[in-house]
């Protein structure tokens, strides 16, 4: 028995993603003209599908995970919505379905991609894919993706993820290795994003803390901490 979660949104926004997500673990295709999300995540090996329901948290957890990478990595910003999952068995007949309140994810009406940079890319998230789901950690940062507007608080929640489960609990040694994944101009930079997002005195009522802290000498401005976090949560998810 297997569910899988009906699609609703822009035909095109849904075609777009179709091309990336294609792995064992979250499948996007076109079926019976709608389109869905297949995943070894949703089967099932109960065969007695009366009171059965599909594992909300696993359904909002994919959703969710194409919402993240798709942010970081597409630039997305149209959103489709998922609400509901059929259960199927192995000869494809219908047994039923389920519905709940609407989780989200993101996509962009046009690619950023050519030709030859697609395989890899596809290979790549896929393999991003499998990590988040099998690891809390990384789909715990991927949760502060979800939102419509970047903002420093979530920056910083991601940044303190990494930084903790690098450093093995230890934030000052899981700041020092991510620094040495960066190069040398973007090295400092790591402080003067982590006292920015803090400093009332820099970004006023935007900053995470209420107390006054003082301004770094190089206050960085959202859309450049944006990449800068980016580029940290995926050289963190290619190297662990």
């Amino acid at each position: 028995m297997e569910w899988v979660l009906v699609l609703n949104g822009d035909d095109t926004d849904l075609a777009l993603l179709s091309k990336y997500y294609n792995s064992k673990d979250l499948n996007i295709i076109k079926e019976n003209s709608s389109f869905i999300i297949r995943s070894s995540y949703l089967k099932t090996n109960n065969i007695n599908s009366k009171n059965e329901y599909v594992d909300i948290n696993m359904a909002k957890k994919l959703v969710n995970t194409v919402n993240g990478l798709s942010k970081v990595l597409l630039k997305t910003k149209n959103k489709i919505r998922s609400n509901s999952a059929n259960l199927f068995d192995e000869n494809k007949k219908y047994h039923g379905g389920c519905t709940w309140i609407e989780c989200y994810a993101n996509v962009k009406n046009n690619s950023i991609l050519d030709k030859n940079c697609k395989i890899n890319f596809i290979r790549n998230l896929n393999k991003y894919i499998e990590k988040i789901l099998k690891n809390e950690d990384f789909y715990r940062a991927i949760i502060f993706l979800q939102y419509d507007k970047e903002n420093w608080r979530d920056l910083y929640c991601i940044f303190d993820i990494i930084s903790n489960v690098v450093g093995k609990g230890n934030k000052h040694s899981g700041k020092r290795i991510i620094r040495s994944w960066l190069i040398d101009k973007e090295k400092s930079m790591v402080d003067s994003f982590t006292q920015t997002a803090n400093s009332v005195e820099a970004i006023k009522e935007k900053a995470r803390h209420g107390k006054v802290i003082p301004a770094p000498k190089i206050i960085i401005s959202l859309s450049y901490a944006t990449e800068l976090i980016y580029k940290i949560l995926l050289i963190w998810l290619e190297k662990y």
